[in-house]
Formats: C-alpha cells, sequence, structure tokens
C-alpha cells in the first residue's frame, strides 16, 4: 500500500510540475502591463493630490518597463509629480530622462524648460545651447531647445528666430508639426 501511495505522489507530481513548465497552470507576469497598471494608478494618484503615492507607483512602472520609449512618459509623469512636489531638480533629471527615451513629444520639452526655471538653471542651459549652436549651427536640436528656453522665460522674438532655425533644419520629423504651431502662437 505504501508502495502505490508513493508511485501515485511521484506521478502527480511529475503531472504537475510538466503543468507548471507549460504554464497551464501559472501565467507568467508581464512586467510591460505591470508597468501601465502602475502608471495608470500613478495618474489617479496625481490627480487626486496624493503626490507622494504618485512618486512611488511611477517608480515601479520606471522599474518594470525601463529602456523603451514608454519610459518616456513615466519619466515625465514622475517629473510632473516633482513639480508638484516642489522638488525641481529632481524634476529636471526626470525630464532629462523623458526626453532620452522619447523626444518626439514637444509637451516633454516644456516641462523640462519649466522645470530648469523653477530650478534657477535656465539661464545657464540657454548659455550652454547658445554655444553649441555658434559652434554646430546645423544642429536642430540646439535650436529647439533654444526656442523652447526662450520662450520660457517670455522672449518671444528670440524664441521664434530659433524655432524657425530648427524647422528650416527639420522640416519633416515628428516634432515639425508642433514646433510649427508653437512658433505661430508666438507670433
Amino acid at each position: 500500500m505504501k508502495d502505490l501511495v508513493f508511485r501515485f505522489c511521484k506521478i502527480a507530481f511529475v503531472v504537475i510540475f510538466s503543468l507548471f513548465l507549460r504554464g497551464d497552470v501559472i501565467n507568467p507576469i508581464d512586467p510591460r502591463e505591470n508597468a501601465v497598471w502602475h502608471n495608470d494608478r500613478g495618474i489617479d494618484y496625481l490627480q487626486k493630490g496624493f503626490y507622494y503615492g504618485a512618486v512611488q507607483e511611477f517608480k515601479l512602472a520606471i522599474l518594470l518597463n525601463d529602456n523603451s520609449p514608454s519610459s518616456g512618459v513615466f519619466y515625465n509623469n514622475l517629473g510632473e509629480t516633482y513639480m508638484k512636489l516642489g522638488q525641481y531638480s529632481w524634476a529636471v533629471d526626470c525630464f532629462e530622462q523623458s526626453l532620452r527615451y522619447n523626444p518626439n513629444f514637444i509637451y516633454y520639452y516644456e516641462n523640462y524648460a519649466k522645470a530648469l526655471n523653477k530650478s534657477g538653471r535656465l539661464n545657464s542651459q540657454i548659455q550652454k545651447y547658445k554655444q553649441q549652436s555658434s559652434t554646430s549651427p546645423n544642429v536642430s536640436s540646439n535650436w529647439l531647445m533654444l526656442g523652447i528656453f526662450y520662450k520660457e522665460k517670455g522672449n518671444k522674438k528670440q524664441a521664434v528666430e530659433c524655432f524657425d532655425r530648427f524647422l528650416e533644419l527639420e522640416p519633416k520629423i515628428i516634432l515639425t508639426h508642433s514646433v510649427r504651431r508653437i512658433r505661430n502662437d508666438l507670433k
């Protein structure tokens, strides 16, 4: 009888173990889905004013799905939360990351400029990009950044000039339409 019970347990173990290996019993966790879920919770917390909870949710989303274009969204949301908390330097870091992961949204550039302005670092960045644009006048990103920075400072004329230069260099990229819209709004 003991031998029969032992054989039954052995067979049951092999069957259950094989089901685990096939994935029929346990569904694997999809980190991308969980990242989106945490991002959505973070947005909900942010809208309700629960900023510290939102920070944790956005950090979890980043940890679950780092190094992808969607990470730009998560970093941007984290940066917006830090702005609400008055942590402007941390927000600058987040917006830099959002631009690194997904540089195709003008909103990320505008958030970056606002955070730089609030942290007192906008003027130094303007000087940096002015230097870069004079040494490398055909690098369109320098002109875009300068235009965004001048717009943030309220220097409409200089912003329009920089946006015009950007549009000359990049007439057909994803950002072109957004930059043209901003330039037209400033005129």
